[in-house]
């Protein structure tokens, strides 16, 4: 009993002694909200598009009106001439091996140079076994004119680099396409393909 009397003061205090013991709710602190870094105004790219093209029919090459939904695929491929290349292909069939295809291509380009891909079915032996040095000429020339000439009248023509699926080849059939096709070669066969186109005209 006298044990209990005793520590009966601390009893009755001890309550009063863990208030000050007793976890507080933490204030929350008011975080500054960070200040939006301002954003350059980026001005959109500018690109063109391919309007015209010369596609080989009949022994020439004939020029063509791009399609509106050749042009719209152009457009979505920010000025890619990818979708122009192979509706060439599509227009002029008796030019092209069965299956022919432009890839696209992650070839470093060199300045002042175009590169073409051409998938493995474009490289068909056979195929252009059987087609004449001109045929095969303005089929090549047909898709090279659309890279060599897209930047004019206020950019200069451009080279145009062949490849088979990201690697050079001496040739394809009787058309050499180790190293790129040069723009003025390109205007030399338009201006003949105009004469002839003339005195054919005539002719009639």
């Amino acid at each position: 009993m006298k044990l209990l009397s005793a520590c009966l003061p601390f009893i009755a205090i001890a309550p009063l002694l863990c208030i000050g013991c007793q976890s507080e709710t933490p204030t929350p602190i008011a975080l500054p909200v960070p200040t939006a870094v301002p954003t350059p105004n980026v001005p959109r790219a500018q690109f063109s598009i391919a309007k015209e093209v010369a596609v080989p029919i009949d022994g020439a090459l004939r020029m063509r009106s791009v399609s509106r939904g050749t042009r719209d695929e152009q457009i979505r491929a920010m000025g890619s001439r990818l979708p122009v290349l192979n509706k060439i292909i599509f227009l002029a069939p008796d030019y092209f091996p069965p299956g022919a295809r432009v890839l696209p291509t992650d070839t470093k380009r060199k300045q002042g140079t175009e590169v073409i891909n051409l998938n493995r079915a474009f490289a068909d032996k056979k195929f252009w076994k059987n087609r004449s040095r001109r045929d095969t000429k303005l089929a090549f020339y047909a898709l090279a004119r659309v890279l060599a000439f897209r930047y004019e009248p206020k950019g200069a023509p451009l080279k145009v680099q062949f490849l088979v699926e990201g690697k050079r080849a001496s040739n394809i059939g009787s058309f050499a396409t180790r190293n790129p096709l040069k723009p003025e070669n390109l205007v030399a066969v338009e201006a003949n393909d105009q004469s002839r186109t003339q005195q054919s005209q005539k002719s009639k």
